[in-house]
């Protein structure tokens, strides 16, 4: 089974580098190189219906923050479930670096997948895009535990579906082994299918040529939706050459 699939995936392979894959850009466009931004946030307020909201929940929230703060301050030790609790009961959602960056000066620091799976989903659930990419330098950088796939699973969809940042996305997929973590073929077929829907069949290209360079090993499902994005694109000799080289 494992040989015929990896015989239809080299198949995928020539007829990407020799029919007219890259050339369906005619249609769908020139290909954006990875590196590129596509989209640019639009979630930003009006600047009047953003002072209204800050003067009148500003000072409420800072109310409502403050005992936590405050418990940053205490020499005592605080264990990981206090530090998740602290997180999880704050109003602002925009206060979360902030007050990691309080608790990072503390000499009991040490974060976990769960506080970082706490953060990510705040700032998710604010909007708050850029402070995800700030957490995610910060764990980059601190490497101070290991992170699951479902994690990187995580913020790969937050950046695709909520955010519309599918270039992000892509460069996280590509940037997981510096994070120590190999990407399984559940998030690899994820960023695939993501790509299909939003019609970026070059950049669909890329990823899959790129399979073998994060250790992922083409299936089944891979193959099924190399084969839609070719039938989207017209190119229905080629799938049906692929289809043929299904296991029977």
């Amino acid at each position: 089974m494992s040989r015929i699939l990896r015989k239809a995936s080299d198949t995928v392979t020539l007829f990407f580098i020799v029919k007219h894959w890259m050339n369906s850009s005619s249609t769908v466009g020139r290909s954006t190189k990875i590196h590129q931004p596509m989209f640019r946030s639009s979630l930003a307020y009006p600047t009047r219906i953003r002072s209204v909201h800050s003067s009148s929940f500003s000072s409420t929230r800072s109310h409502l923050d403050s005992d936590n703060l405050n418990i940053l301050n205490h020499k005592d030790w605080l264990s990981p479930n206090e530090v998740l609790k602290i997180f999880q009961t704050l109003k602002d959602p925009n206060s979360v670096i902030t007050v990691l960056n309080q608790l990072s000066k503390r000499k009991d620091y040490k974060p976990n997948e769960a506080l970082y799976s706490t953060l990510i989903s705040k700032l998710a659930l604010a909007k708050n895009f850029d402070g995800i990419e700030d957490v995610m330098k910060r764990i980059k950088t601190e490497k101070s535990c290991r992170l699951s796939d479902d994690f990187l699973y995580n913020v790969i969809k937050i950046y695709g579906n909520v955010a519309g940042r599918i270039n992000r996305a892509t460069e996280t997929l590509f940037d997981m082994p510096n994070y120590n973590y190999w990407p399984m073929v559940k998030t690899f077929n994820f960023m695939l299918n993501l790509l299909l829907n939003s019609k970026q069949f070059d950049i669909i290209h890329e990823v899959y040529m790129g399979a073998s360079q994060l250790g992922v090993e083409i299936d089944a499902c891979c193959l099924n939706i190399i084969i839609k994005g070719l039938c989207e694109c017209g190119d229905l000799n080629t799938a049906f050459c692929l289809l043929n080289e299904f296991p029977k």
